[in-house]
């Protein structure tokens, strides 16, 4: 009961979804090929809808709290779609999914606001640590039965490709050690506020610290820092029984992370089927000796610097979203000075990707509002709530400064929802009867696209499956494998990646000559890959573009040295077959890889 009344069945509903949207996407075991984390952030999509609908369908007896974070992502939402209008972008289509999804977590910001505002922050807040905590023990179990390919009734859990870290079921090491710290605090914040126990606090806290250490994600040091710093928030909003709980957990919490770490370095312990973890202490002290004696810059070093001159080339509106990638690899070229090989499709800090795709329009669409509601929090009388909660955002937005959380449905749902949970009063509406219709419109136009994306991928899994049927037994890719694919193509929202595929199956000839070069510059522009990037010097070569071919040269042999060393002697070949064509760029590819003739 509350005011008198019995909280809306549906108000309860939708809190529980919520659970299911904080939890379920990072539990699913399922990653394989062609994208390894489809069906984790279509099942976040899905939740997410599904608690909207809830919300929207129920009777509240509030005014509807808009947030201004809510307002900031919509304004986005219609950047990146004024960004496709103006052809900045190569694939309209991928704007709009980053629109869509915009669209959802504004629409979630705005599901945390009204849940707080019906149940009550409390209520909400203690569900949903009750989740996380649990969600968290089961991920960080499965890191260990992934990582010791322990024996399941249903066959062992491992992932596509082997690789000496654990993940688990959230099958990305940083990402991994992000969700197990969230989950940490949630623990941390259960104990504290005598909801758990001493004993069974320490139990599912030990495996929690474990995961993070034994995951090699060097932040997970950042995750402890930030447990120990709610502390003296706690404090400082004058619940010091809870501060002291806090303390206890988080002294064991980090001694627990630390002693994992030295069993791991001075004993055989932890080693598994790919050999001895590397454990995030010992990751972080190597990522700091990078780069000394040789004059190079660390990789993240160069991630941010790219970011930073795209932003000054584009400062209003940015290069457009997803061209991240394609605008390092045509800066890399020009670059002076030593540089460390290899491209990422993101900057791996989240407002210099703003800066960089969207430009001082997009930063401020979420620095504003992110600005306003560290202004009207309450900072010297926090709620024990309130804390668990800006904890978990402190957490996933440590993660963004060095990698890219917020662009997976899993992790930008939770954050949404969590923000608008713990956002400040502001604007409000009414909830009329018109309002939440326009919602459920939305909410169905929602489900229509993610039933439409679930069919297209299936179709193409089953096409890539049966590639894969065929490799297997020998046979080679043939025209009609790919006017199968074609047929799925049109419409599709994954017809950047079809064309990708598409594009593997050039020729290195004349014939229809300006058909290829326009196909593969436009693969160039969203996928930059070794592939791609070497075909496209010898297409330019071949058209007669000598200077650009050289320039795309220069840039590949900086960002892809190895890669290009391997194409040397397909590069020789073409050079004796054309030599007016290639002998100079083979000349130059000698020269800068160091090679000599033979």
């Amino acid at each position: 009961m509350r005011n008198g009344m019995r909280v809306p069945d549906l108000h309860r509903l939708g809190l529980v979804v919520c659970g299911l949207l904080i939890s379920l996407p990072f539990l699913n075991p399922y990653h394989y090929y062609p994208f390894l984390t489809f069906y984790t952030e279509w099942l976040a999509f899905v939740i997410g809808l599904v608690a909207l609908a809830a919300i929207a369908a129920g009777s509240p007896r509030n005014t509807v709290p808009v947030p201004g974070m809510c307002i900031g992502l919509f304004v986005l939402a219609a950047l990146l779609v004024l960004q496709a209008a103006l052809d900045q972008v190569a694939y309209p289509l991928r704007s709009a999914m980053g629109a869509l999804y915009l669209i959802w977590a504004a629409l979630l910001v705005m599901l945390g606001a009204r849940l707080r505002s019906e149940l009550g922050e409390a209520a909400v807040s203690r569900a949903l640590q009750w989740w996380l905590a649990l969600a968290g023990l089961l991920a960080a179990a499965s890191g260990f039965i992934q990582y010791y390919h322990v024996p399941l009734p249903a066959g062992t859990y491992a992932s596509v490709q082997p690789l000496n870290a654990m993940f688990g079921t959230v099958n990305q090491p940083n990402n991994f050690a992000d969700y197990l710290g969230c989950a940490l605090v949630s623990v941390a914040f259960l104990y504290a506020r005598a909801a758990l126990s001493l004993i069974p606090a320490l139990i599912v806290a030990f495996p929690l610290a474990a995961g993070m250490a034994l995951s090699g994600s060097r932040v997970s040091w950042g995750y402890v820092v930030i447990v120990a710093a709610l502390i003296p928030l706690l404090r400082l909003g004058g619940h010091s029984r809870e501060a002291k709980k806090l303390l206890q957990f988080a002294s064991f919490a980090f001694a627990a992370f630390l002693f994992v770490q030295v069993l791991n370095f001075y004993t055989g312990i932890f080693v598994g089927p790919e050999g001895r973890p590397n454990s995030s202490g010992e990751r972080l002290i190597r990522y700091l000796d990078i780069g000394v004696g040789v004059g190079e810059r660390p990789i993240r070093v160069q991630l941010f610097l790219y970011a930073w001159l795209m932003f000054l080339s584009s400062p209003l509106l940015g290069i457009g979203f997803g061209e991240y990638a394609w605008r390092a690899f045509e800066l890399s070229a020009e670059l002076p000075g030593g540089m460390p090989p290899g491209l990422d499709r993101h900057s791996h800090n989240l407002f210099l990707q703003l800066l960089a795709e969207t430009g001082v329009a997009g930063l401020l669409c979420f620095a504003i509002p992110l600005a306003y509601w560290l202004w009207r929090t309450p900072w010297r009388n926090l709620a024990p709530e309130r804390c668990w909660t800006i904890g978990v955002l402190a957490i996933i937005g440590l993660h963004s400064m060095v990698e890219f959380p917020l662009w997976h449905a899993n992790f930008l749902g939770m954050f949404a929802l969590l923000f608008g949970a713990a956002s400040p009063g502001g604007a409000v509406v009414a909830p009329t009867r018109l309002r939440r219709g326009l919602v459920l419109v939305v909410v169905l136009a929602a489900s229509l696209t993610a039933r439409g994306v679930w069919s297209d991928y299936r179709s193409f899994e089953r096409w890539y499956a049966a590639l894969e049927t065929k490799l297997a037994r020998g046979g080679t890719p043939g025209s009609g494998d790919l006017a199968d694919l074609m047929k799925l193509r049109e419409g599709s929202l994954f017809g950047p990646y079809f064309e990708r595929i598409t594009s593997e199956a050039i020729g290195i000839d004349e014939e229809g000559l300006g058909d290829k070069l326009a196909l593969n510059t436009q693969v160039m522009r969203a996928y930059p890959m070794p592939s791609v990037v070497l075909r496209q010097i010898a297409l330019l070569a071949l058209s007669g573009s000598n200077a650009e071919a050289m320039r795309t040269l220069r840039a590949a042999i900086r960002v892809y040295p190895q890669w290009t060393r391997q194409w040397l002697p397909t590069l020789e070949k073409l050079a004796l077959e054309r030599p007016a064509r290639f002998s100079g760029l083979l000349g130059l590819a000698r020269a800068q890889l160091g090679e000599s003739r033979h």
